[in-house]
């Protein structure tokens, strides 16, 4: 039997899951976390970091090389920048608009 705890990924987020299959647990864990994205108030940015088949077993300890994050950097530091851009400035643009909504309920 297979499970998964949507605490391991959203802090606090008691709901579970448990399946014979693999597959099965992460289509309902793919599911409910898109369920709750509202109630996070996710945004989707345009990069993603992946890892690649290779990349994954030097760094993977099933890939019997385990060696540290550092030796992918060069393949997945470009990517892993621009996400963290564009998630700095959805924070910033997020920041700004609430500050301003703020300043628009003080001054009613």
């Amino acid at each position: 039997m297979k499970s998964f705890e949507c605490g391991t990924l959203v802090p606090g987020c008691t709901w579970h899951t448990e399946a014979q299959e693999s597959a099965e647990v992460v289509r309902r864990a793919a599911e409910h976390l898109r369920t709750i994205g509202t109630e996070l108030q996710m945004v989707s940015t345009r990069s993603a970091v992946h890892i690649g088949g290779q990349d994954f077993f030097v760094v993977h300890p099933l890939g019997g090389q385990n060696k540290p994050l550092s030796e992918i950097e060069a393949s997945i530091g470009p990517a892993a920048k621009d996400m963290l851009d564009q998630l700095t400035w959805w924070g910033q643009a997020t920041k700004a608009a609430r500050d301003s909504e703020a300043l628009a309920q003080a001054a009613e």
